[in-house]
């Protein structure tokens, strides 16, 4: 260094006249420096008023964005009510002009970190909002106008609408203070534009003069100084080399003077390579995070006359391009008169303590996120010793367990464990000391309050520097309410599968404006069967769209479509790779670029066929359910009719009845009238029983051995004054030989008699029927054969199924309540058996044949006829009849009488009761609906009593479900009789009060 200092000193000396040209360019660089500060005023003045432009643009945009938004949610409503698509168009302009809007305002505040944080929240809360939106769209696309007003019913739309309005107005709110900070700044700007040209003016002119003395002194300074800087260098160059850091000098242009060993060996350039080199040269430094050269330290030091340090975080580059980091410092060097002459430059390196201090920071930033996450997780977050002890408790915990953080520290868990479920904790330790992580353990814990909560559980182990294990994190998250809404929507789930299997099963792929593919995705291979290099590049029509379909122009429309309104939809058959058809829906978009030139098409598509298939279904369901709802209508008219119609000649006989009081013989046919009539309505009423027990499944047959003519006799006798009132010809024709049944014999002769009945009423007066029998192999076929109306071939099927009319002429009166071959098809079924109608067009009425298995081999087992059974007895019953029907109470006391006993009558449950006590009656005939006390409470009553435990009670009501009979046994009722009583029954009854009275 001392040979460079020589040359340098020598230099100087042999050019005495650079302090003239020092002082002219001085002139010259402050007239400059005057000028170019004068500029920058009015630049900056410039640059001010740009910036208050600039946030009249942001709140411009800000308002814009809102006004977006409204739009967008304009188009969501008007589409949720009416459900038609070209109402979205609101929404998909709006969800643009976000876009647009959002992309402005992030270029407006590109400089300023406040606003930015304001513009990534609003950025959020839009997605969220939008999100929303179409939510709701896509609920009322599949679930109709109900379940989406029920979506946007709720607060979610409103809440984040509010969040974005605030955000809005916190960013107009720090424009207006922009707005105002910017105008003082710029007004400042003007002032300090004026008074700095007014200033350099007057410097200028002072500087001129005072030029020339500086030249002519310098002159002779400069020997001197000379001398003193040799010397200054000298000392320097040997402090310089006895210091630990790296130094670097430089002169007042910032070239190297001096660079001691340990710079030398940091830079990678020696002494003779630096000198005189630029400083940015051989101290090549960049941000570490950056990577962009900041500010010259030195070059600051030497403009502002200060220590300068460099910024946090700065690496040095080595000649050799070895990176290290440097903390480091700047300082002016000054001459005797204070002038800076140039700078010392002192760095170290630091690597190893970055290293350090970037861990530290790593793991302090951990341990704060931790801490956050704890503190604000809406789960429960634990840790315990491998023995048990809680030793943390966060917020949520205390929310979800009932214990405060004082009360849970310090506990062992099993405070929180169901006694039935410790050998869950048992095994969770076993797996948490192999070093194993337990996931969505779904379990039961206990609450403070003693309540059972659903937990999910993830319990991971917590290990010491070595590795062992020695205590477990445990997050808790509360899944009562998803529990509860699984178990209700459990039942569901098989219904759903399908659908949500459909929702998540997309096609998504896109092609060039000529249709051809230029992207695949997993979906394209499950939906349409394409692999990805059998799919792109390939031209989409022919490959998926039907011959049919394609012939018509359907794909190329569709893409003229979607290029000019943006969008088209394509719900339609398509075809898969192997020719399979499916229903495909979705939307085909196109794709523009900002000049709105067409760049090609998206397509998103999913297999709709199930969904296709079940809505024809349904639509067929709806059919028949307005069907059965019609014939149900027109059942009930027929009801009423029938039952009016046997009322009628019942209340006729009853007037003649009164007019004819000594006439025994029209008496007689009256009453015969009136009985025929009353088991019509009986007949009707017991159908209906019937089919409602067949329905649910409560009817039960009480099968024995039967001969089959013994059966067809008392369904013949049954119907037979029918047929004689009618006029029918019936004829019987049975084998000779002896045809047994293992069948309920009541069961069988009600199919038969229903035949019976169905061919006399539409078989116009004077008719003929034919029942006949004909064994075939081990079966019998019992036929039933008409000349009536008939049966159109079209009906055939129908004539089984409930509520079912055929219709006939009205005049002719053929009416019926629909259920008489849906329940001889029931019973016929229920034995085995088969049941099937005829009609021929081509020759009046129909024919209904009966196959049912015969018993081949097995003693005939009558059953008992109860109607022949006698009262052998001449010991007299009391008898109390109670009911809130007169009329019927009278009737019921007449027919006991008749059978030779005592009775008493009661008008309610009340008076019933009293006269039980007083009258100590053998049987209670009592109804249950009755007013004060009902049937129930009065047999209940009853029971209680002493001198009512030994009397049978038995319920008469029109009631005779087998509910209904369980209710009447429950109540202490002995018998259950369904109205009218039928004299038999009374008759069975009383015998067997009789034969237990000693």
């Amino acid at each position: 260094m001392d040979g460079n200092d020589s040359r340098l000193n020598q230099q100087q000396l042999s050019k005495p006249s650079i302090n003239e040209v020092v002082a002219v360019a001085s002139v010259i660089l402050f007239l400059v420096f005057s000028g170019a500060l004068t500029i920058r005023c009015i630049i900056r003045l410039q640059n001010n008023r740009i910036l208050v432009r600039t946030t009249n643009h942001v709140a411009l945009a800000l308002e814009h964005t809102e006004s977006a938004l409204k739009d967008a949610e304009t188009g969501q409503r008007g589409f949720l009510i009416a459900g038609r698509e070209e109402y979205l168009e609101p929404f998909y302009a709006g969800t643009k002009r976000i876009d647009v809007e959002v992309q402005r305002l992030g270029a407006l505040i590109a400089g300023d970190s406040q606003q930015q944080q304001h513009l990534s929240q609003l950025e959020v809360l839009i997605a969220e909002k939008l999100d929303e939106l179409q939510f709701g769209i896509e609920i009322r696309r599949t679930d109709g106008i109900d379940a989406a007003q029920a979506a946007v019913n709720t607060d979610i739309g409103k809440n984040t609408m509010d969040k974005i309005r605030a955000v809005i107005e916190d960013m107009r709110v720090v424009e207006r203070s922009h707005v105002a900070t910017r105008e003082v700044t710029a007004e400042e700007s003007y002032r300090t534009a004026l008074i700095t040209t007014a200033l350099t003016t007057i410097l200028a002119l002072g500087l001129v003069s005072t030029v020339l003395y500086t030249i002519l002194r310098s002159r002779h300074r400069a020997q001197q100084n000379a001398a003193v800087i040799y010397a200054s260098r000298e000392r320097l160059r040997v402090t310089l080399s006895s210091i630990g850091d790296a130094v670097i000098t430089t002169d007042e242009q910032g070239v190297v003077t001096s660079i001691n060993a340990v710079a030398q060996s940091l830079t990678q350039w020696s002494g003779d390579q630096s000198i005189g080199v630029p400083l940015s040269e051989v101290f090549n430094i960049v941000s570490e995070s950056t990577r962009l050269p900041p500010e010259s330290p030195a070059l600051r030091a030497i403009r502002e006359g200060v220590i300068v340090g460099l910024a946090n975080h700065t690496v040095l580059i080595g000649k050799d391009g070895f990176e290290r980091s440097i903390d480091d410092s700047a300082a002016p060097i000054r001459s005797e008169r204070g002038k800076v002459v140039g700078c010392v430059l002192v760095f170290r390196d630091v690597t190893e303590r970055r290293r350090l201090e970037r861990e530290n920071l790593e793991r302090d930033q951990q341990a704060r996120v931790l801490g956050a996450i704890v503190t604000s997780s809406d789960d429960a977050i634990i840790s315990k010793s491998l023995d048990g002890i809680i030793q943390s408790w966060n917020a949520a915990a205390e929310r979800i367990f009932g214990y405060t953080e004082e009360q849970a520290i310090g506990n062992h868990i099993s405070m929180l464990i169901p006694a039935e479920r410790l050998n869950e904790e048992e095994q969770i330790i076993a797996r948490l000391r192999a070093g194993e992580r337990v996931e969505h353990f779904e379990t039961v814990r206990l609450r403070g309050d003693g309540k059972d909560v659903f937990v999910s559980l993830t319990i991971s182990p917590i290990k010491d520097a070595s590795g062992r294990v020695i205590g477990a994190s445990k997050i808790a998250r509360d899944i009562s309410e998803q529990k509860q809404t699984q178990d209700e929507l459990r039942e569901h789930e098989k219904r759903f599968r399908t659908l949500v299997e459909q929702v998540e099963d997309y096609a998504i792929f896109m092609t060039d404006a000529k249709g051809r593919a230029t992207t695949w995705n997993e979906g394209v291979l499950r939906v349409l069967g394409f692999e990805e290099s059998e799919f792109i590049q390939q031209d989409i029509a022919p490959s998926i769209f039907l011959a049919e379909d394609v012939e018509k122009g359907v794909p190329e429309a569709e893409l003229d479509e979607a290029a000019t309104k943006g969008r088209a939809s394509n719900d339609r058959w398509m075809k898969r790779r192997d020719g399979t058809l499916f229903w495909a829906t979705g939307v085909t978009t196109g794709l523009h670029d900002t000049e709105g030139k067409l760049l090609g098409f998206m397509k998103v598509m999913r297999d709709q066929t199930k969904r296709k298939e079940t809505e024809d279904e349904l639509r067929k369901a709806a059919a028949e359910l307005s069907d059965a709802d019609r014939r149900k209508d027109e059942f009930l008219a027929t009801l009423a009719h029938e039952l009016r119609n046997p009322l009628a000649p019942i209340r006729t006989g009853l007037e003649v009845m009164k007019l004819l009081r000594d006439d025994p013989v029209q008496m007689e046919q009256i009453r015969s009238t009136m009985e025929r009539q009353a088991q019509q309505m009986v007949r009707l009423i017991d159908d209906l029983l019937e089919m409602s027990r067949i329905t649910q499944g409560k009817l039960e047959l009480r099968k024995c051995h039967v001969v089959l003519a013994d059966v067809i006799q008392s369904a013949v006798e049954a119907v037979q004054p029918f047929i004689d009132e009618a006029g029918h010809e019936l004829s019987v024709k049975l084998p000779e030989q002896l045809l047994l049944l293992d069948a309920d014999p009541n069961r069988l002769a009600q199919v038969f008699s229903n035949l019976l009945n169905n061919s006399a009423k539409y078989t116009p007066d004077g008719g003929r029927i034919l029942l006949s029998a004909e064994r075939q192999g081990n079966d019998v076929i019992v036929s039933v054969k008409d000349n009536g109306i008939g049966i159109p071939p079209d009906k055939l099927d129908l004539v089984f199924e409930m509520f079912a009319q055929i219709q006939g002429p009205i005049e002719k009166g053929y009416t019926g309540l629909g259920i008489g071959l849906t329940l001889v098809k029931s019973l016929v079924e229920m034995h085995g058996g088969q049941v099937k109608v005829y009609s021929d067009e081509s020759s009046p009425g129909s024919e209904c044949k009966v196959r049912l298995p015969l018993l081949v081999d097995g003693p005939v087992a009558k059953p008992l006829d109860p109607s022949s059974e006698e009262t052998n007895s001449t010991i007299r019953c009391r008898v109390l009849v109670v009911d809130d029907n007169k009329a019927a109470a009278d009737m019921l006391s007449l027919v006991v009488k008749m059978l030779g006993h005592e009775v008493r009558t009661a008008g309610d449950g009340q008076e019933g009761v009293e006269m039980a006590e007083s009258f100590a009656p053998d049987m209670v005939l009592m109804d249950i609906g009755m007013p004060r006390m009902d049937g129930y409470e009065a047999a209940r009553y009853i029971r209680k009593q002493s001198w009512g435990q030994r009397m049978m009670l038995v319920a008469l009501t029109g009631w005779g479900q087998e509910d209904d009979k369980r209710r009447t046994l429950i109540a202490g009722f002995d018998h259950h009789l369904v109205k009218p009583a039928e004299p038999t029954d009374l008759r069975r009854l009383l015998n067997e009060i009789q034969e237990r009275t000693p």
